[in-house]
């Protein structure tokens, strides 16, 4: 069977590396609600999907900082090197059970390519994927690409994400992991608080394709 994973707040703590990042960027002079701003403007900026580029975050705080531009972009990589410590506990150990029953994980995932492939680079988790990829718009489109060839599961904490992803290839089959994101309106999407409850509803899942 075919596993569509997100990463951010479902295999990765995303709250708490926004925090490092944050942390990093305040002791060089701008106030952490500057940083919080620049960031939004950043990632919400008209026409470019959820494009979170580090760069730019950086040229819209230049006038607060007071270390070199290449010295913050340096301490923003060195958090992105750390991805490893942000892996939520047993996300490693969820993904090697479901490679061992014989499953093909894909990571798709939401946001800059360059800068998500580092996170996921240094995570220690893309090894454990078939193929994973970025897009900067929704989901929709990729997932259709993604799993035209038969039978999926889709598992993501977002569950406006997977409202949306439902709508346009609604055969798959869709699971959330409980995070700080808003939970589907749909009651008959099964919504998971431990990697434990995914892989059965997988099994499950799994079980009744084999009948």
């Amino acid at each position: 069977m075919l596993i569509i994973l997100d990463f951010d707040y479902t295999l990765f703590d995303t709250a708490r590396f926004k925090d490092a990042l944050v942390a990093v960027v305040e002791k060089c002079g701008p106030t952490r609600e500057e940083v919080l701003r620049s960031y939004s403007d950043v990632v919400n900026r008209p026409g470019c999907g959820y494009d979170y580029d580090p760069d730019l975050q950086l040229e819209l705080l230049a006038s607060r900082l007071t270390c070199p531009l290449h010295e913050v972009r340096a301490a923003l990589d060195a958090v992105a090197a750390r991805a490893a410590a942000f892996v939520y506990p047993g996300a490693a150990d969820f993904l090697d059970a479901l490679r061992s029953r014989g499953h093909r994980l894909v990571l798709l995932t939401l946001g800059n390519d360059s800068w998500q492939r580092l996170k996921v680079r240094h995570s220690g988790l893309a090894e454990r994927f078939d193929t994973y990829e970025t897009t900067l718009q929704d989901k929709a489109a990729a997932l259709r690409r993604i799993a035209a060839a038969g039978e999926a599961v889709v598992v993501n904490d977002n569950g406006r994400e997977v409202a949306a992803m439902r709508r346009s290839v609604p055969g798959l089959a869709y699971i959330i992991k409980r995070g700080p994101k808003p939970l589907p309106d749909d009651p008959s999407i099964p919504v998971c608080d431990t990697y434990g409850e995914i892989l059965e509803v997988i099994d499950g899942l799994a079980a009744a394709q084999m009948r």
